[in-house]
């Protein structure tokens, strides 16, 4: 049966896209305009990470300065887990992503690593890594861009919209349908658009 119908094409999967951090825009692969279409897990936007990159291998450097500075206390009154923070020390790369601290062993020795400061430290660290993930934005579900709002080079802040994203294949029909009309139509069943425009 033919059913004419009048009514509004929509998006079933739509989402904004904002900004978490702050810092120039970068250039990638593709240009960030309206038509563009990306797959899924492509970067579509790259933030400039340089300071945040640079401030996170300052606290780590400032960690393992303070941790040296605690080796010889460690290895006289808490031989048993010396070791353990030795090992982290020659293990530890500003470059890379930083590995859990030791466990301390006895009450005596968590007392002391907690007057330290270090715990603080460390999780302030971990908490910037994963801010740093923040600066490249993938696409989370294959997309066309519908709306662009900014360009290259252009300075980022935080909580301004980017853009907005739309499923290529995936929209929903609303429409008004009269009641003798809707006996043609059974959930499940499959039906066939017609454009007469």
């Amino acid at each position: 049966a033919l059913v004419r119908l009048s009514g509004k094409v929509k998006a079933r999967q739509k989402i904004d896209l904002f900004s978490e951090v702050n810092g120039p825009l970068v250039k990638v692969g593709k240009e960030f305009r309206e038509g563009v279409v990306f797959e899924k897990g492509e970067l579509m936007l790259q933030i400039d990470d340089t300071d945040a990159q640079l401030e996170i291998k300052a606290l780590k450097s400032q960690l393992y300065s303070n941790i040296i500075a605690l080796l010889p206390n460690l290895e006289s009154d808490y031989s048993d887990n010396f070791e353990a923070w030795k090992n982290y020390i020659d293990q530890f790369n500003i470059d890379n992503a930083i590995a859990e601290m030791p466990e301390a062993i006895s009450a005596r020795e968590k007392l002391f690593i907690g007057s330290k400061n270090l715990l603080n430290q460390y999780l302030n660290i971990k908490r910037l890594e994963h801010r740093l993930t923040k600066y490249s934005i993938h696409a989370p579900f294959k997309a066309v861009l519908s709306n662009s709002t900014i360009y290259k080079g252009a300075l980022i802040r935080s909580g301004q919209i980017l853009g907005e994203l739309t499923h290529p294949s995936r929209y929903e029909v609303e429409a008004n349908v009269s009641l003798y009309e809707v006996a043609f139509f059974k959930k499940n069943s499959k039906v066939n658009f017609l454009s007469f425009i």
